[in-house]
């Protein structure tokens, strides 16, 4: 006996593969991979920056990683370099606004060589709420990684906001007022 309706199982086939295909991993999925937010061309700047947007919904997490809470299993890296100490604000945003603001979080890490660990967090608060931001109003220079969590059933795009600005300490500690 052979099938009447190739052509038709063939077309359901190849539909089913692109199906698939677009709900492949981010690129940014795992930490070794992470996404770099640029502040300028030497990282120097201040202002606003951001990332590329990724669809989190077929993210996972991998094996070893920290999650600082298990409901939130599907994880994407981000990373960035100050060359010198900033204040530092992040924040998570979506593009379109599907995902209900306790679908994602996001925790920030010192630069490690290898998956950060509990130990690692740079000093931040973790913020498990989207357009919530966490700042560090005098970040030391360095190289940080941020994990974006997500619930398992959370589905969208999604992109990191960096704002980038002088840190903020005692006047005299400014350049433009040196003490005496």
């Amino acid at each position: 006996m052979r099938p009447r309706n190739i052509p038709g199982l063939v077309l359901f086939v190849l539909f089913l593969l692109s199906a698939l295909a677009s709900f492949s991993q981010p690129a940014n999925n795992q930490y070794a991979a992470r996404a770099d937010i640029m502040l300028g061309a030497d990282n120097y700047q201040f202002g606003t920056f951001y990332s590329d947007t990724v669809t989190i919904t077929a993210a996972t997490s991998q094996a070893g990683e920290y999650l600082l809470n298990p409901v939130y299993n599907k994880t994407v890296w981000f990373r960035f370099t100050i060359p010198t100490s900033r204040k530092i604000r992040v924040r998570i945003l979506q593009t379109p606004e599907v995902m209900q603001s306790n679908d994602v979080g996001f925790v920030i890490y010192q630069g490690t060589p290898g998956l950060p660990q509990a130990g690692d967090m740079a000093t931040f608060t973790p913020l498990f709420s989207l357009s919530s931001y966490s700042e560090n109003i005098c970040l030391d220079q360095g190289t940080y990684s941020i994990q974006v969590l997500a619930r398992s059933s959370a589905a969208g795009n999604i992109f990191v906001e960096l704002l980038s600005n002088s840190p903020e300490s005692e006047l005299y500690d400014q350049s433009g007022f040196p003490t005496q």
